[in-house]
């Protein structure tokens, strides 16, 4: 069971766009605990990565990277 506000992802995860420390899929929702309880506000997802913005303006991005989508 995850707590209230915990960040949570599941789904297809081969390009670690989960934020997670593995590329296996996910069929229930498992705490991302690379994103600080609180500080995010937003997070939006594409096919292969997603991205998290906290309240302080820093973007995290997971995923792949092959056009340039996680800006690294």
């Amino acid at each position: 069971r995850l707590m209230t506000g915990t960040i949570a992802a599941w789904g297809l995860n081969d390009r670690f766009q989960l934020g997670l420390d593995h590329n296996m899929n996910i069929k229930t929702p498992a705490r991302v605990s690379s994103l600080k309880k609180g500080d995010i506000v937003q997070i939006v997802c594409g096919s292969s990565h997603s991205l998290a913005l906290d309240k302080y303006g820093c973007v995290f991005a997971d995923g792949s990277n092959t056009t340039g989508e996680c800006n690294g």
